[in-house]
Formats: structure tokens, C-alpha cells, sequence
């Protein structure tokens, strides 16, 4: 099976297929780890979406659920039936989702052959980050023949980190912190067992470093920017180096940087870029260039990571 980008596996479904979808189900199961790395029960919130090869129809003119459509009380059951199950599994947050498809297909084990083109899975951890909103992971899978059967696209988030930090141009920016908000995604997941790496993710973010002449190397917390676009270019650069070589070499990293406070009549402002990790796109190659062009040695940092980031790589060996 190929794993996409999820833009790449999303062309391959705009179209507009009729859909049943379930949203936020709630539970509670031993999945990737807490905010403080630890292998504990934690809340999750489940979504999935599944496209439909063909209109429902039948069940539209006939008022009732029947084998053209998917029935959504069914599938929630299915998905709730399987967490119990595993109650006391450790799972990673990848092997969830992936549980979870199963799940969904034993619940249309009677449906017939072709009702389903595609199912979208979103799995969010909201007390998995220490300054986040929660971390998702948005898994794709085609049943279509003539859109690459089998197909799948997997998309792992950090959410709305917040962080105090002076960023801003204007007079009045450069004299108190306000916060900036983060957000970080990494396309294609396509390495499993990277799945549960996000608080990792979620520090290279907030302690990422930054040279300036005459000054002393500075967190984001810590720091003076004027734009987000800096921030943002530096965030990518610093998870691609630190995480993403090592971890998913080839995927993608989005950010998206914004300031809540900036426009009085907005709701936020910001920047949002799309950095890629392939050696054969110039970006990278610079950041590659800046590791020596080989993967570092002293990485994967300790969780916590005490400290800055800077300092932590001066006092380890090369």
C-alpha cells in the first residue's frame, strides 16, 4: 500500500461523494503518551468520515437506512467496542487509527462490495501537550480500485502551542511579550513508529534558538523577532534538522504562526509556509548543508529537555 501526501491522496477524492461521518466520539485508553511522556491512560476524541462510492439514494427516498448508505450508530459502536477491548493495550497513536479502520469494517462486514470509496480518521489527544490545544492524527485509506486501492495518507499535528514572545515591527510590539500561537504539521507520516514523537516535536518548537550579532543565542520565549515569517522559517528548519532527517526523511513541514493580539478587529493574524525535507528541494538542502549533511548524533533529546536547546547540544559530544 502507498502512503501520500495528503494533498496527493485528497485529489484523488475531490469530488462530491455523498458522506456519513461521526464526530469528537469520546473515550478514554492507554494511547501514545501524556504531556509528560508517560505510557498512561489519556482522553481521546475519535472522528471519522467515510465517502460513499455512490449516492445514497435508496435510503433518501425510501426514509430509512439501508444497504446505500453506512449506518453512523453502528460504526460509533464498533469504534467504542474496540477501545474497551484494548482498554489495557498500549497503543501508539498510528496503531489507533489503525484499529480503529478495522473496527469500522467489521461494523459493514454485511455492506456490499463497493458501497465505500475512501474513510478519513482523525484521532486528537487533548492533554497531550504540555502548551498546546492537543495533537491529531489524520489517517486517509482508499477502497477505491480505480483510485489506488488501498492508498493511505497519514498526517500527524501539533496544535495550537502558545507561546509569549516579542515578534512585531510597530513600536509599541517591541516593548512587552504577547503570544504567539503555533501550529505544525508533518506530511506524510509515513514512519510509524514516529507517531508517538511529538512531544519531542512540541519542544524543538518552543526552544528552537536563534543567532543574532552581538546577542547571546535565544528561545522563542526568550527571543525578539520582528516578523512571523522568520519564526516560522525557523521553526520548520530547526524540527526538519532536529526530527524529521532522522525520523521521516522526505516528508513535509507546515507551519503556521500567528499573533492573537495584533489586529484589534481580527481574530488573529499571521503567515503560514510549507518547508519540504527532500534533498532535492533548495530548503532542505541548506538545512542539510547546516548538519554537515549527515543525520546528528545527539538527537533524540531527552524528554523533558532541560533547558535550551543550544545549550544542550554544546554539552554533547558530536
Amino acid at each position: 500500500m502507498s502512503m501520500y501526501p495528503l494533498r496527493d491522496w485528497s485529489r484523488r477524492h475531490e469530488d462530491d461523494s455523498d458522506t456519513v461521518f461521526v464526530r469528537d466520539l469520546s473515550a478514554n485508553a492507554v494511547v501514545g503518551v501524556d504531556a509528560w511522556g508517560r505510557k498512561k491512560k489519556q482522553p481521546l476524541q475519535i472522528s471519522v468520515k467515510v465517502s460513499l462510492a455512490q449516492p445514497f439514494a435508496s435510503a433518501a427516498e425510501q426514509d430509512q437506512v439501508d444497504q446505500s448508505t453506512v449506518h453512523y450508530g453502528l460504526l460509533s459502536k464498533a469504534v467504542k467496542s474496540m477501545i474497551e477491548a484494548h482498554a489495557h493495550e498500549e497503543l501508539s497513536l498510528a496503531s489507533m487509527s489503525d484499529k480503529i479502520l478495522d473496527a469500522a469494517l467489521d461494523s459493514w462486514s454485511g455492506a456490499p462490495e463497493g458501497l465505500m470509496d475512501a474513510i478519513q480518521i482523525w484521532v486528537f489527544l487533548p492533554k497531550a501537550s504540555l502548551l498546546g490545544r492537543g495533537i491529531q492524527l489524520h489517517y486517509c485509506h482508499s477502497f477505491s480500485a480505480e483510485k489506488s486501492y488501498g492508498a493511505k495518507a497519514r498526517v500527524l499535528s501539533v496544535r495550537d502551542v502558545m507561546v509569549p514572545s516579542i515578534v512585531g515591527v510597530n513600536r509599541h510590539e517591541r516593548g512587552m511579550k504577547q503570544l504567539v500561537v503555533l501550529n505544525l504539521w508533518i506530511d506524510p507520516l509515513w514512519n510509524e513508529e514516529a507517531s508517538d514523537s511529538y512531544g519531542e516535536v512540541e519542544q524543538l518548537m518552543v526552544k528552537i534558538w536563534f543567532a543574532d550579532v552581538g546577542r547571546a543565542l535565544q528561545t522563542v520565549e526568550e527571543g525578539q523577532f520582528e516578523t512571523l515569517e522568520t519564526l516560522a522559517t525557523k521553526v520548520a528548519s530547526t524540527v526538519i534538522k532536529h526530527f524529521v532527517f532522522r525520523a521521516l526523511a522526505g516528508a513535509k513541514v507546515r507551519v503556521r504562526a500567528e499573533k492573537p493580539s495584533a489586529v484589534p478587529d481580527a481574530t488573529a493574524s499571521g503567515v503560514e509556509i510549507t518547508r519540504r525535507s527532500g534533498l532535492d528541494d533548495q530548503f532542505a538542502n541548506q538545512v542539510w548543508a547546516e548538519c554537515g549533511r549527515q543525520i546528528p548524533s545527539r538527537i533524540p533529546f531527552p524528554f523533558p529537555l532541560t533547558g535550551r536547546l543550544d545549550e544542550y547540544l554544546e554539552s554533547k559530544p558530536s
